[in-house]
């Protein structure tokens, strides 16, 4: 027979057993032990696949999203702090990969549909194709080259379509300091593909800068 569960009435909800295993692997993994992070991962590889799954509807993008959860935590594990059970911050990071994936998809969605358009109305060419081919090297040259910090900021920014205030807490930095990591990058980038677009290469404000959003979203302080 099962002991009571909890309820509003008589205090907050006791941690199964597996969060309470894996608050004691937590701190084996801050050390870097590598077999508690197994084990963590033995623990809820399956669960979080299958919720990733169920979000992607594919199980070759669920089995990357999750990955990419655990190397996250993996890689922060110097600095983490619990704030609750392990099993809610990987399954609310694998969601939000998810969403992330999601809006990759649409994003490549859009730009296929763009791209056929433009083929179907004005045709193609090869200077055309050697044009556009040059320009796509020239601009992943331009971001692998960019600094970590300034790499992932702006990919998570403009790639990802992430807020000012959700990189912040992905990063654990102020949104400030995401906007001028963003700032810098664009500007590096304007350096480096001044060949491509000689109107960059011209002054311009900093104010000018902080408004380059496109998207309209409000810049956090």
């Amino acid at each position: 027979m099962t002991g009571p569960r909890s309820s509003p009435h008589n205090g907050a909800t006791p941690l199964r057993q597996d969060d309470l295993d894996a608050a004691g692997l937590m701190v084996h993994i801050q050390r870097g032990d590598a077999e508690a992070f197994d084990r963590l991962l033995s623990l809820y590889w399956r669960g979080a696949h299958s919720y990733a799954e169920h979000l992607l509807g594919d199980r070759e993008s669920a089995h990357d999203v999750v990955q990419e959860a655990f190397i996250r935590l993996w890689q922060r594990r110097a600095v983490w702090k619990p704030s609750g059970p392990v099993r809610v911050w990987i399954f609310r990071t694998v969601r939000n990969l998810c969403i992330s994936e999601h809006r990759r998809a649409m994003v490549r969605a859009r730009w296929a549909a763009a791209q056929a358009d433009l083929e179907t109305s004005a045709g193609r060419t090869p200077l055309r194709d050697v044009e556009d081919a040059e320009l796509a090297r020239a601009m992943d040259q331009a971001i692998k080259h960019l600094s970590p910090r300034r790499r992932e900021v702006f990919t998570l920014f403009h790639i990802e379509e992430l807020s000012y205030r959700e990189i912040s807490d992905i990063l654990a930095i102020r949104p400030q300091t995401v906007a001028n990591y963003l700032q810098a990058a664009l500007a590096d980038l304007r350096i480096a593909l001044r060949a491509f677009f000689p109107a960059l290469s011209g002054p311009r404000s900093e104010g000018q800068a902080m408004r380059s959003d496109g998207r309209g979203r409000s810049r956090e302080g």
